[in-house]
């Protein structure tokens, strides 16, 4: 009789997660694979002393054996992003020079043409918060994510994408990204498509101007000199194109 092996709970990988800084322990990047460093085969129980993060390229060097078991060990006991505010970079590109941003139940769809073109879904006092740039052959993803209250938790510069190791926990189930501040708390998700991104919840935060994607809905408010916030509008189901800019805010 084959016995069945269990899942990873749920509470045992947030444990490793939050070890390990929220990437590949001998790179840092932001994308991997839960991975038993004496083989499950072996000890026949997930502990968490001996599960760790490996990106997919690190993780098939161990198991094909070109990284040792000590390797795997000592870069466990010394996480890479271990001292480091945000994780290595992870490239995703994507193929074209058309695609769209999907922010709450608003379409922000756009082509690019000639190289270095780009295309700001979301700008903020003149800078872009969400964006892509092509450079001839693909598009650029960039972007800059913050919690509630401002600090920022994702950063995507020219298609590399930096995740804050100060979160509470970060989880990619690809293609959906998640990241919680507070336990309880979802601050971000989104989801890569195959032309665009689609986000879920967010924040964009700057310069006392805050827009929130929630509930399919996104809120546009500022802050006042006391600090309280005053609604300037809410969208929701609005498509938009051929403009160089999606939603502008200038305070």
């Amino acid at each position: 009789m084959v016995r069945t092996r269990p899942a990873i709970p749920e509470k045992t990988k947030l444990a490793v997660r939050q070890r390990c800084g929220f990437g590949c322990v001998v790179c840092g990047a932001p994308t991997f694979q839960y991975d038993h460093i004496e083989e499950y085969s072996k000890v026949g129980v997930h502990d968490p002393a001996n599960l760790t993060l490996l990106c997919g390229t690190h993780h098939g060097e161990k198991t094909s054996r070109r990284l040792s078991r000590d390797f795997i060990l000592a870069a466990n006991s010394n996480p890479f992003n271990l001292n480091e505010k945000m994780t290595s970079p992870w490239r995703q590109f994507f193929v074209g020079s058309s695609g769209a941003f999907i922010v709450g139940s608003d379409t922000y769809r756009f082509i690019l043409r000639g190289r270095n073109g780009f295309f700001s879904a979301i700008q903020i006092g003149g800078k872009s918060m969400l964006g892509f740039r092509f450079d001839g052959s693909g598009l650029l993803l960039n972007a800059v994510l913050t919690n509630r209250s401002g600090k920022k938790i994702l950063i995507i510069k020219d298609g590399e994408i930096r995740v804050s190791t100060e979160v509470f926990d970060y989880k990619i189930e690809w293609p959906v990204l998640t990241i919680r501040s507070v336990q309880g708390s979802v601050e971000l998700k989104l989801q890569v498509e195959d032309h665009g991104l689609s986000i879920v919840k967010g924040f964009f935060v700057r310069k006392g101007i805050s827009i929130a994607v929630e509930g399919g809905k996104t809120l546009i408010t500022t802050e006042g000199e006391s600090g309280t916030h005053s609604r300037l509008a809410s969208l929701s189901g609005n498509t938009f194109f051929g403009a160089p800019v999606g939603l502008w805010v200038q305070r």
